[in-house]
C-alpha cells in the first residue's frame, strides 16, 4: 500500500463511527425494500488501509457493533461480521476475546497470507518475520473463530 505507514492505528471517534453506522444500517433497512438487507448487504468488515486490529479500541467497537446488530430483526442486519486481518495482533489476549465474540455470532475472519515463503514474504510486505510465525498466528486464528485464507498465491 503506497503510503503506509506500520504501527498503531489513530484513535477513532467511536460515537460517531457507531452513530453512522446505526444511520447506515436504517437508511440500508429503508432502501433495500422489498429485499431484506440480508439480500442487499452482504457484510460489514472490519478492514482498510492498515491493519484493523491495531486500534486499540477494536475490541471494544466490535463489542458495540455487535449489540447494534442484535437490536435489529434478523433478517434486518448484514448476513455476515468479517475481520480481514494479517494476524499481527493474535499474540494479545483482546484480540483473541474479540475474535472470540465474533465466532459467537457467527462471523469470519479472513486471514491475509500474501506468500508461501519467507523470501516471498520479504519481496510482498517487507517484514522479516519468519513464515512459521505467520503460520502459527493463522492456527490461532483458526482456533477462535471461523476463518477463511485470503491469497494471491
Amino acid at each position: 500500500v503506497p503510503g503506509l505507514q506500520r504501527g498503531p492505528s489513530p484513535m477513532i471517534d467511536t460515537a460517531q463511527l457507531l452513530q453512522e453506522l446505526t444511520d447506515c444500517l436504517d437508511w440500508l433497512s429503508h432502501h433495500c425494500a422489498p429485499q431484506t438487507m440480508q439480500a442487499c448487504v452482504q457484510d460489514i468488515a472490519f478492514a482498510g488501509d492498515g491493519e484493523p486490529t491495531t486500534s486499540p479500541q477494536f475490541a471494544e467497537i466490535l463489542h458495540n457493533l455487535i449489540q447494534i446488530l442484535q437490536q435489529r430483526r434478523p433478517h434486518d442486519r448484514p448476513v455476515y461480521v468479517r475481520l480481514i486481518t494479517n494476524g499481527s495482533q493474535l499474540q494479545h489476549a483482546h484480540v483473541q476475546h474479540a475474535l472470540k465474540r465474533l465466532n459467537e455470532i457467527g462471523g469470519e475472519v479472513w486471514f491475509k497470507l500474501d506468500a508461501g515463503t519467507e523470501a516471498e514474504m520479504l519481496a510482498i510486505n517487507d517484514t522479516h518475520l519468519p513464515l512459521s510465525l505467520h503460520l502459527q498466528r493463522l492456527q490461532t486464528c483458526c482456533q477462535l473463530c471461523t476463518t477463511w485464507v485470503q491469497t494471491a498465491v
